[in-house]
């Protein structure tokens, strides 16, 4: 349902609906599996590494919910680790990385084809077992070079433009994340994905600067995407450059994306001049209000939406990633809602 809607740009008389982040740690069934693995002194990434839990864990919601489409349990940073870049999760702070800080730590990354593979093999496992069609995904080169840059911890326009100027580190990095990029979503694709999402999830850091945005989000992101469709034109694309703004229109003119994912701060007119570009339109429920809100609240957001998109072709989503303490009776509401009106 999802890749056909995507591809052929066309309403369905279901509305299609999955949550960002829905494999994850508010799900009781994954507090279970992670509990457990803590129990044996092992994290957050060796959940990713192994093919067989990640596929697991990707499954839970889909056991769970009456949703439209899996999306594989993995993360963003898991790109500098198949670099061999340094990466940790640490409880209540978050990711951790070794930073980059030389033109010399250049010489310390170097693919990873084992972890390369991860990924890829919890797909196939995914594909045996379930029919709907199930998403892969990679960060985008500037929000993973952020990363890298500022050692996890990302404190607004000031860090970005910082890492922008300080010896060109960004200008070493972002080739090298491109390709291994490029790659890594091709592996995906080719054990089964059927939707590729990327993640620009701090692009709202070069919102305020076109050359910026243009250099660092458009560019990197539009080369991998025309790769991904040269080689596999029937494998739809969406992007996610969470906080674009007023580029949102710009970003979806210029890339050769078939569905745009928005944060939840898109209202009407945001929404009308994307629908001029036909691309695909995902979201926007705000993670917050469904975590946090009563129930009319959500009701109430959920219509204003689907007044919003009308008849144009649209994914429900939220804004951004499910939230932690999120009661998934919430998530049943929202679908319940939501099949209510389509």
């Amino acid at each position: 349902m999802l890749k056909n809607l995507l591809l052929t740009k066309q309403k369905q008389e279901k509305i299609p609906a999955w949550f960002m982040r829905q494999a994850g740690r508010y799900l009781p069934e994954y507090i279970a599996v992670k509990n457990d693995l803590e129990k044996q002194g092992k994290g957050f990434f060796d959940m990713c590494d192994n093919p067989q839990i990640a596929a697991e864990i990707t499954l839970q919601p889909m056991r769970r919910f009456d949703i439209d489409a899996a999306i594989i349990f993995s993360d963003i940073l898991v790109i500098p680790r198949i670099l061999g870049w340094k990466v940790e999760m640490l409880p209540k702070q978050g990711p951790v990385l070794e930073l980059f800080q030389s033109l010399d730590d250049v010489k310390k990354l170097s693919l990873n084809q084992d972890l390369l593979d991860k990924t890829p093999n919890a797909i196939k496992i995914v594909k045996s077992i379930n029919s709907l069609d199930l998403i892969g995904f990679a960060g985008a080169p500037f929000t993973v070079a952020m990363y890298m840059l500022m050692g996890g911890k990302i404190d607004g326009n000031k860090d970005a433009k910082k890492m922008i100027y300080q010896q060109g580190l960004l200008e070493i990095l972002m080739p090298i994340l491109i390709e291994t990029t490029k790659v890594y979503l091709e592996l995906q694709i080719e054990a089964g994905a059927d939707v590729i999402k990327i993640f620009e999830s701090h692009c709202g850091l070069l919102v305020g600067n076109s050359e910026y945005m243009q250099k660092y989000h458009i560019e990197p992101v539009k080369e991998i995407v025309d790769h991904l469709k040269n080689k596999y034109p029937q494998t739809p694309i969406i992007l996610f450059p969470r906080g674009a703004a007023e580029y949102y229109e710009s970003i979806v003119n210029n890339i050769n994306i078939d569905g745009i994912a928005l944060d939840e701060s898109v209202d009407f007119v945001g929404m009308e001049l994307i629908k001029k570009t036909g691309k695909v339109i995902q979201g926007n429920l705000d993670n917050y209000l469904l975590c946090y809100g009563s129930e009319k609240q959500i009701f109430e957001a959920v219509h204003k939406i689907l007044n919003l998109v009308g008849d144009y072709p649209f994914i429900f989503n939220l804004g951004h990633g499910v939230l932690q303490y999120t009661d998934t009776a919430k998530i049943e509401l929202v679908l319940k809602i939501l099949r209510s009106l389509s």
